[in-house]
């Protein structure tokens, strides 16, 4: 009897792990297309979108809904800013490096972040767990 409840056990845990690694794979293309199609909104189109999900959710009354749209606007373009700024400056430090570096460590550093962009494309776009959705967390370097 316990062999039994053993052997189901065990079988149903297989079944639904292999489940879960499926509906991942398919769950990919589909968070792919939607990050897509979020990108490409315009900042008070996605404020809006933000707004009658909450409104949606939350039964917000109109003054409510224009002051959180206002909210989510401005933490949106704030956010923009905000990113060009970090562009600007990885821009301006790829630049630095450049005068410091020979051609040969450039060459290897680029390899290097080639490397690394890929990698992690690869956990992005479902291939492998991202290490702290999942998981696991690496181990502290000493």
């Amino acid at each position: 009897m316990n062999k039994a409840i053993k052997f189901f056990t065990v079988g149903a845990m297989l079944l639904s792990t292999s489940f879960i690694q499926v509906n991942a794979q398919e769950e990919a293309p589909k968070k792919a297309e939607m990050r897509k199609e979020f990108t490409q909104k315009t900042p008070e189109e996605r404020a809006t979108a933000h707004v009658e999900k909450l409104s949606e959710k939350l039964n917000l009354t109109e003054q409510q809904k224009k002051q959180v749209y206002n909210l989510k606007l401005q933490q949106i373009k704030e956010n923009k800013a905000l990113h060009e700024q970090q562009k600007a400056q990885r821009q301006k430090a790829h630049e630095d490096f450049k005068k410091i570096l020979t051609p040969e460590q450039l060459k290897k550093l680029e390899e290097f972040r080639a490397q690394k962009k890929e990698e992690f494309k690869n956990k992005k776009d479902g291939h492998g767990q991202h290490p702290y959705k999942g998981g696991e967390r690496p181990a502290p370097k000493n």
